[in-house]
């Protein structure tokens, strides 16, 4: 089964790096816009097919080019399960992964510790599950969160 990790640079990058021992187990795609990904994680390119490009969400001219771009991605790929930790990038590959049927995982960043983040506003209704890294997050998704504990 084929997943497709899904994150954007800095933080978010960081914290799925933490998901390699995970990544192991399927036939696992990351897909993010960081430039140095594949520095990154040239130890497991016999597990990570990675596939990057540079993206921005800012204007909706790119949110439909990278729509478009994450279509291509799973019709590629066919992932069972989506899995991110955020941010801009998720929300296309989220909504394309939801239109063909895909399980969704959230991974709420580890700085929210009160209030949802942007992305986990847009997401939570579609995800399959939540997952939270601080127990009072569970209480601000109205139960549909898990609380697993950090990542980092």
């Amino acid at each position: 089964m084929n997943v497709l990790f899904v994150c954007n640079t800095g933080g978010h990058y960081s914290q799925m790096l933490k998901l390699r021992e995970l990544m192991k187990q399927f036939d696992s795609i990351l897909l993010t816009d960081n430039k140095s990904a594949g520095a990154d994680m040239k130890g497991y390119a016999e597990v990570i097919n990675i596939t990057a490009f540079n993206f921005t969400t800012h204007r909706p001219y790119y949110f439909i080019l990278n729509f478009m771009q994450c279509i291509k991605i799973w019709l590629k790929y066919k992932p069972g399960y989506l899995i991110t930790t955020g941010a801009g990038l998720a929300v296309p590959a989220f909504l394309v992964g939801k239109l063909f049927g895909s399980k969704l995982i959230f991974i709420e960043t580890r700085s929210r510790v009160y209030s949802r983040s942007v992305t986990g506003q847009l997401l939570y209704r579609i995800c399959d599950k939540v997952i939270v890294q601080w127990p009072e997050m569970v209480d601000v998704y109205a139960g549909k969160a898990e609380y697993y504990g950090t990542i980092v």
